[in-house]
């Protein structure tokens, strides 16, 4: 069995893995998004149909040759509708197949898989040449009937991308423009050089098209990320990397020797160590970068509109508009005053976060009665419970001894009041269970509540920096996402641990914390 792994097949290769990588980036970003799967989706039909080409010409066997034949002309037939299932998806989340989406739509594949792989329906045969492209003997029928699918499905999408492009503006327009240029360019090469070229005989350029495919899936990443919003630096470093391990990886299978190899291998798995340690620094800034502007917006924002409210107050003290309502005057004062002391929370909120991850926090270490500070926090948050109707229950064994080394001042000032301030603001109705326990020297407190519960992705951010669920902000306004943060640095400064349960949205939650009990 002999090989042919000459300069055209090292290109679709290297092609042919760059495009997977495309795709693997853009999925990695968010596996639940329909629209980064579908292109994974899609990339992967890309990168099978390179993968084809690569053996077809890399084998010199005539029956492995024949088998990888039909292969290719398959692999190339799940591009078009895979490319389809993308236009109807992109960028709408909430998009749903229809029944001839479902069912009717993948037919005509089925019907192409089988005048593929079975043999002399649309292959009869291939004819071998040492020094040029192997020539495919094929049935002009069904090679017309072939071509006609793979024209008609790429036809439909373009149709469609066209009939958003007419509803769309701004962002999303200029999205769907780099989709329907950068595949109208590999499509064009694509039907030339596959298609219409072998169709009148002529095989010298059938691989082109697994090159020029890369126009499209570049394009198509492209509109995903801006869509997004993803920093495009941090995609170009992780490509760059992947382009390069790609490039080393190849290199080294073709070393002349042994030595070479052996250098090579090193010399990639060097760079994969580095590469994937910069990538990880290039996300993290990205992230923490993300999560400062977005902590910028929210904070001037709730400054501007809690100075606004207190500026209108004052200016209708002096105007006099208070003097004979004295009752709206202590209203409103107070009511721009709680909105003044919420801001002042989220700003101390940020200053705290700050020197809880930096360590800069001082603890004032002391042994205090946690049943009695608890019980001091539940008076406090009683009435805004109540206020909302919301029932608030309290169990506390008794007979046990609830002391604990602590700095009480911080516990009451950020873990309960983070504890209970959610339970309250994510509970519009039911109740509110507190639980106090103690076994095998570690004291237990559950916070339980009825409320929009926590979703699997939203668990994944609950205690950490600026986290926010998908819906909290919709909710309360006022969230920083740095309470829990905070709660979770000063509970693991106590040697305890905190963690959170629900059963999923709408089933409420429950909160853990454990002390070590002194």
């Amino acid at each position: 069995m002999g090989f042919k792994f000459d300069t055209i097949n090292i290109l679709v290769l290297i092609v042919t893995i760059t495009n997977i990588i495309y795709g693997l980036i853009v999925y990695s970003r968010n596996r639940k998004d329909k629209t980064n799967l579908s292109f994974f989706i899609l990339t992967l039909g890309v990168g099978f149909w390179g993968l084809s080409m690569f053996a077809y010409r890399w084998f010199i066997d005539e029956s492995l040759v024949l088998i990888f034949s039909r292969i290719l002309y398959l692999a190339a037939a799940t591009i078009p509708i895979s490319f389809l299932y993308f236009v109807f998806i992109f960028p709408n989340e909430d998009w749903k197949a229809n029944l001839w989406q479902k069912i009717i739509l993948p037919l005509p594949l089925i019907l192409i898989a089988i005048i593929s792989l079975w043999p002399n329906i649309l292959i009869r045969g291939v004819n071998l040449f040492p020094n040029a492209e192997s020539f495919i003997v094929f049935d002009q029928r069904f090679h017309l009937l072939y071509g006609v699918y793979i024209v008609s499905y790429f036809g439909a999408g373009y149709l469609w991308l066209i009939k958003k492009l007419f509803g769309s503006s701004g962002v999303f327009r200029q999205q769907i423009i780099y989709i329907i240029v950068g595949t109208l360019m590999s499509t064009s090469i694509g039907v030339t050089t596959n298609l219409i070229l072998p169709y009148v005989g002529n095989f010298t350029l059938n691989w082109l098209g697994q090159i020029g495919v890369i126009a499209m899936i570049v394009a198509i990443s492209y509109a995903i990320l801006k869509h997004h919003l993803f920093n495009i630096r941090v995609i170009a470093t992780e490509i760059f990397f992947f382009s390069f391990w790609t490039f080393t990886f190849i290199r080294t299978l073709l070393a002349g020797n042994e030595s070479d190899k052996l250098t090579n291998f090193g010399s990639l798995a060097l760079a994969i160590v580095i590469g994937l340690l910069l990538i990880r620094s290039a996300r993290k800034l990205d992230e923490a970068n993300r999560n400062q502007e977005g902590l910028i917006h929210l904070i001037s924002h709730e400054v501007k509109s809690g100075l606004n409210k207190a500026i209108n107050v004052f200016a209708e003290i002096v105007e006099g508009a208070y003097d004979s309502n004295q009752k709206l005057l202590k209203e409103d004062a107070g009511m721009a005053l709680k909105d003044d002391r919420k801001v002042v929370e989220q700003i101390e909120d940020v200053l705290h976060s700050v020197n809880f991850k930096t360590g800069k926090v001082t603890y004032d270490m002391k042994l205090f009665d946690f049943k009695e500070a608890l019980m001091e926090s539940v008076g406090k948050y009683r009435p805004e419970a109540e206020a909302k109707g919301l029932k608030l229950d309290i169990q506390i064994k008794d007979g046990e001894n609830y002391t604990v080394n602590g700095d009480r001042g911080l516990i009451i000032g950020h873990l309960f009041k983070n504890l209970f301030e959610n339970s309250i603001n994510f509970t519009s109705a039911g109740g509110i269970m507190i639980n106090l326990s103690r076994a095998d020297n570690k004291i237990r407190l559950s916070v339980k509540d009825t409320g929009v519960g926590i979703t699997p992705e939203d668990k994944k951010v609950l205690f950490t920096e600026g986290g926010h669920g998908k819906d909290s902000q919709k909710i309360n306004v006022h969230s920083t996402g740095f309470g829990l943060f905070i709660t979770k640095q000063i509970v693991k400064a106590h040697h305890g641990k905190i963690w959170a349960e629900s059963e999923g949205e709408g089933r409420g939650s429950t909160f853990f914390v454990e002390f070590p009990a002194s």
